[in-house]
């Protein structure tokens, strides 16, 4: 926990600091990207292992939220920010289904635990891709939340293994979305409050996944996996309703910053 409080948003925070230092801001969602694909390739390597040693040990984090005031104040103050951080924390819905959930999910389709830990391999391997290539991305946001979210509502109607393939995809939009959303916090926040407003909206995901746990637990538990996975595409909807209303209240403000 000590370790996760030292360095919760410290690390972008640094990285991209330093890069500003160096005039290459601009570059900071490229070599995040890549810092953070490398991270996942060798959390794709563990699960390979993991998955024929039919062993896998999550990792539970803890955020600590530091200089509070400051950084509410500058997330209610831009409207960028909320915007972002609201879609952030709404889709850690998303991740609890994917990370908590997820293997139990291709339990339904699969059943070997080679093949699970293959899946499991292959999911962060995508991670790591969509983490890799969101810097090609940075001038359309829009693209990447319908792209996170679409796979979402297709599997809701696909009830076999080939929703499994956009697990994958819906991976790497997913990847891509949070490494722009991150970036344009970045971009838009002073450096004494940019490792602490990371810091908050981890933890106000991780208010939201507590209740999220025990619905899809009672989902998963009452009604299986399908309608887990249903209630998570209803959740994915929501935030792109939300996106466009954002986006459309925005265009009508003038010197507004743009979403896309």
């Amino acid at each position: 926990g000590i370790n996760i409080v030292a360095t919760s948003g410290t690390y972008q925070a640094l990285m991209y600091d330093g890069l500003r230092e160096e005039g290459r801001a601009g570059q900071y969602s490229k070599i995040n990207g890549r810092a953070y694909a490398l991270f996942l390739v060798g959390a794709g390597v563990a699960n390979i292992a993991s998955g024929f040693w039919a062993y896998h040990k999550p990792e539970q984090k803890e955020k600590v939220i530091k200089q509070l005031g400051a950084v509410s104040k500058e997330i209610t103050r831009m409207k960028l920010l909320r915007t972002l951080a609201i879609v952030m924390t709404v889709l850690a819905v998303v991740e609890v289904f994917k990370v908590d959930f997820g293997q139990l999910y291709m339990l339904r389709y699969v059943s070997q635990p080679q093949l699970i830990g293959l899946l499991w391999a292959a999911y962060a391997f995508t991670w790591a891709l969509g983490s890799a290539i969101a810097h090609r991305l940075k001038a359309h946001l829009t693209p990447l939340v319908v792209a996170t979210v679409l796979p979402l509502i297709l599997m809701a109607f696909i009830d076999n293994a080939w929703s499994l393939v956009l697990f994958m995809v819906q991976a790497v939009a997913a990847a891509a979305l949070f490494n722009q959303i991150e970036t344009r916090i970045q971009d838009s926040t002073p450096s004494s409050v940019r490792a602490s407003i990371l810091s908050l909206l981890s933890v106000a995901g991780r208010i939201v996944s507590i209740p999220a746990s025990f619905v899809l637990g009672w989902l998963f538990n009452a009604y299986g996996a399908f309608w887990a996975l249903r209630f998570v595409a209803a959740v994915a909807v929501a935030v792109l309703l939300f996106w466009f209303w954002a986006k459309a209240t925005e265009s009508n403000k003038p010197h507004a910053v743009a979403l896309d």
